[in-house]
């Protein structure tokens, strides 16, 4: 199920600055918001008309292509880049998302915290192991890392607004490795998800993916993701709405999506899922 969602819920964000492309991230919140990390478009982005905004695709720059609003970019007013804190913006598109685009919605979680040890994913499309960014949505498990481990590794972790985790390690028995790595997010992967199972079918939305170490996947060093139930009032404010705080079942709503615009049926469903245990997960 944790492949699934990160198909359906992770956002692609392509950002034209200083005449090359970067890649983020992010998660849909609502038809028409999606939610990722301020540091993406603060430094050499002049104006909405350069960001792409990909859904309903496992590739990159596939599925599809919706613009954001003039004026549509909104980064946390206390976004601090010298700390890295406060790392949160949304972007308000020109026009919204639909089902039939293969995009679902994902709940943010109401949950001031996260028990210690606690396995949750985290998605994109960033760098691998081959020092380049994939061409297709990975995954990697991680988990919950508490505050004072974390604050060891880090300084100016705000517990209040900020989440750690840290995967397993993965390549202890490879004699090829020279080091030792775990699983992570990775450069390209800012502002993507952080998710956390509550049932076997529905996940909720806890972070969005904001820095680590430069090597990626280092032992000892979490990742840190902006904590997204300490702006629940700020973006429900900005979208004009409550947010739900139940996990959205995609088991109970499945026959409404579309994947890469076809149809699902029991066939095309397997064939897709079938395709998804062929997908590498990230680290």
């Amino acid at each position: 199920m944790g492949k699934l969602y990160s198909i359906i819920t992770t956002i692609l964000i392509t950002i034209r600055k200083s005449g090359r492309t970067e890649i983020c991230a992010g998660s849909l919140i609502q038809p028409g918001w999606v939610v990722s990390a301020a540091h993406c478009f603060d430094n050499g982005l002049s104006d909405s008309s350069q960001i792409g905004v990909w859904g309903g695709h496992p590739e990159q720059r596939q599925g599809i292509l919706k613009t954001v609003k003039q004026g549509g970019i909104h980064i946390e007013t206390r976004w601090d880049d010298q700390k890295v804190q406060n790392d949160l913006a949304l972007l308000e598109l020109e026009t919204p998302f639909s089902p039939q685009d293969g995009v679902a919605l994902i709940s943010i979680s109401n949950e001031v915290s996260i028990p210690n040890g606690a396995t949750c994913f985290v998605a994109g499309w960033g760098m691998t192991e081959e020092g380049k960014s994939s061409t297709v949505v990975r995954q990697a498990k991680v988990n919950i890392v508490d505050y004072e481990t974390c604050a060891t590794g880090w300084n100016d972790i705000e517990k209040s607004s900020q989440i750690c985790a840290l995967g397993d390690e993965f390549n202890a028995n490879d004699p090829s490795s020279e080091i030792p790595r775990v699983s992570d997010s990775c450069q390209g992967d800012s502002g993507g998800p952080l998710y956390c199972n509550t049932t076997v079918n529905a996940m909720l939305l806890y972070g969005a993916v904001s820095y680590g170490p430069r090597e990626c996947g280092t032992p000892g060093k979490p990742g840190v993701y902006t904590r997204l139930s300490y702006f629940r009032g700020e973006i429900e404010s900005l979208v004009g709405t409550k947010l739900p705080t139940e996990a959205i079942d995609y088991n109970a709503t499945r026959d409404n999506y579309r994947f890469a615009n076809s149809a699902i049926t029991k066939t095309s469903l397997n064939a897709f899922l079938f395709f998804l245990a062929l997908c590498k997960i990230l680290f």
